[in-house]
């Protein structure tokens, strides 16, 4: 749950297993990372070693894309993202 994750960058090729965005009035997509943060923290975890180790190399990534391009949320996404 964080903002969209590219699932063509090269450390996460292969590990997203499923992806939707929970947009509130403005339309977005999954992949839709406005700011870099979701695909930062998903390399974080599960990186697949070309650049460097994740934490959780074998994990897969679940991404529920909550923050629209202007960075804000509220409760109610947050909360549809974790269902």
């Amino acid at each position: 749950i964080d903002g969209g994750v590219d699932p063509d960058h090269v450390d996460l090729a292969g590990k997203v297993v499923a992806a939707r965005a929970f947009p509130g009035t403005t339309t977005y997509l999954p992949e839709d990372d406005f700011d870099g943060h979701g695909t930062h923290v998903a390399s974080t975890v599960t990186a697949n070693g070309l650049g460097v180790e994740g934490v959780a190399p074998g994990a897969q990534i679940m991404n529920a894309n909550v923050f629209g391009p202007d960075a804000g949320t509220s409760v109610a996404r947050i909360v549809d993202g974790m269902d």
